[in-house]
């Protein structure tokens, strides 16, 4: 009997490790790819796309000439969680905006993508333990 508990009990142990570790790359992936879609979509979507303010004597997109920015989202996985960030030095003043630019969010909080990220991650755990 001790034996069937113990097998069993590191079955469970093994596919709490495999969702952590999946739930991790899901978050990572999905976070990424959404704060990426911004530059597509041309703003931020939180529970609807906020669009960004237009270039004032441009018809073109803002935050996307170069392509730099988008392409400078970066994630990591530390510990427990995962961290997104852009290393692009004017991130911040484009993010949140000065008093000279005004604020185009492309990351942050979105209630849009933690649902999907739920999502996602309770599919993974179907998968695991059923």
């Amino acid at each position: 009997m001790a034996k069937n508990f113990d097998e069993a009990f590191r079955n469970l142990q093994n596919k709490l490790t495999a969702l952590q570790r999946d739930a991790l790359q899901i978050v990572q992936v999905m976070s990424e790819r959404h704060y990426r879609d911004s530059f597509r979509d041309g703003g931020f979507t939180d529970q609807t796309l906020q669009r960004w303010k237009p270039l004032k004597n441009s018809s073109r997109s803002p935050l996307t000439l170069t392509g730099h920015l988008k392409g400078s989202i970066r994630s990591q996985i530390i510990g427990n969680g995962v961290h997104v960030f852009s290393d692009a030095e004017y991130a911040g003043y484009q993010n949140y905006g000065t008093q000279h630019i005004p604020a185009r969010k492309f990351i942050g909080f979105s209630k849009t993508l933690n649902s999907q990220i739920r999502d996602r991650i309770l599919l993974q755990a179907k998968k695991i333990f059923y």
